[in-house]
């Protein structure tokens, strides 16, 4: 908590300095913190303690105490957040994809071995004019082998071994695919082996037939609810400086329990597959391997308000982790100000009028639409752009979030 060692430490400090007191209260949990008097029905600063609240331990049911301005425990109440789950399933499928342009020409060198009546210092000893004069004079020169014929971009005969031929590398809308193989150049009636020619490739995308990736391991995923802070700017008491607290008493009604905002969860249809947040993992019979891990569930986020009896007064949609996320207190009137995505890319900042007498929340007006980027867990949950760790924005890019 903010001010948990400075304030304890001060604390200990001053009672060790004075005579007139034997017996420190014992504070529960790891320090303390004070709600504002402006958001208490009492209008008394009061002080809380939490446990297990910040660091939203998975192992430690969070737990507040309230006490009064001696220190004397008023209250002791538990919030034990749901845990929600998905298994992460590998999967994969082939695509075609073809050319766009040669980036990279790679380099050539021309075939140094000599075969009597084949092949010598002056290249091929007869003129090739077909593929099949070609695959016969390659097949006395190396070999049958493991050899696939073509026709390079530029028109020459050609041939490749059978793997491991082409390297793909690159992401989204920018793969490029690494090529060697060996062509007959008939200027000059010699073989040159060609390495690392680049080419820019367009991934067909439209009849992917996705398989369990059996190469894979599945995993699973948990998602946790947590307790946030309520961020509030009261512009009545005369200052806009916003507090941190994580309980207040008067925000969100009037009555003289003490309330808290929790990141939930719910279970949301599969959103819309994007091509770019596949995976490309090499190259299999002359097609591109795409993977993707899928969630067998989605889900979305919300922030609902809860009282210390753990009962949801109300939620407020599309929740982005309490950074986007405000409250106000103007005119004698209490606002929520959030940022809500709305699909496609897009969002839109909202302004609601709370209620507190218990009827909820009612929309007041929209900003226009601007471009925004939906978020989403490993496990395939939406969270907030705040979110630590590995988290996917709307189009596929990963990011690591500190």
């Amino acid at each position: 908590m903010k001010r948990t060692l400075l304030v304890s430490a001060f604390a200990v400090m001053a009672l060790a300095a004075s005579a007139q007191i034997s017996e420190v209260t014992k504070v529960k949990g790891d320090g303390f913190d004070f709600i504002p008097k402006g958001l208490t029905t009492t209008g008394v600063i009061t002080p809380y303690s939490t446990i297990g609240v910040e660091n939203n331990s998975s192992n430690q049911t969070p737990e507040f105490t309230v006490y009064d301005a001696s220190f004397n425990v008023e209250k002791t109440f538990q919030y034990d957040p749901r845990v929600f789950k998905s298994n992460l399933v590998p999967m994969k499928a082939l695509a075609d994809f073809k050319t766009k342009k040669v980036v990279k020409e790679g380099y050539e060198k021309a075939y140094w071995d000599k075969v009597d009546g084949v092949y010598g210092y002056d290249g091929f000893e007869t003129p090739i004019t077909t593929m099949d004069e070609f695959k016969a004079a390659v097949s006395q020169l190396i070999g049958d082998g493991e050899l696939v014929y073509f026709t390079d971009y530029k028109g020459n005969f050609a041939y490749h071994n059978k793997y491991d031929w082409q390297e793909v590398s690159g992401k989204y809308d920018s793969i490029y695919v690494s090529e060697r193989y060996s062509y007959y150049n008939p200027s000059d009636n010699k073989l040159y082996e060609v390495n690392d020619l680049t080419k820019l490739v367009e991934v067909d995308m439209s009849k992917l037939a996705w398989k369990v990736d059996d190469s894979r391991e599945s995993s699973e995923v948990t998602q946790q609810e947590r307790i946030m802070q309520t961020e509030v700017y009261d512009f009545d008491a005369n200052y806009n400086e916003d507090s941190y607290v994580y309980l207040t008493q008067n925000v969100f009604n009037n009555d003289d329990k003490y309330e808290f905002l929790v990141e939930c969860y719910r279970q949301v249809s599969q959103p819309e597959a994007s091509a770019n947040s596949l995976m490309i993992n090499g190259i299999e019979n002359g097609k591109l391997v795409l993977c993707q891990d899928v969630p067998d569930k989605y889900y979305e986020s919300y922030i609902a308000v809860k009282n210390e009896d753990g009962k949801e007064l109300f939620t407020i949609p599309n929740g982005n982790n309490g950074k986007d996320l405000s409250i106000y207190r103007m005119n004698g009137k209490i606002y929520i100000g959030n940022s809500e995505y709305l699909g496609n890319g897009e969002a839109q900042y909202v302004i609601y009028l709370l209620d507190n007498t218990g009827t909820g929340i009612t929309e007041l007006a929209r900003t226009n639409v601007v471009k925004s980027a939906k978020t989403f867990s490993m496990a395939g949950m939406k969270v907030g752009k705040n979110a630590k760790g590995i988290v996917i924005l709307q189009g596929g890019k990963k990011y690591f979030n500190k």
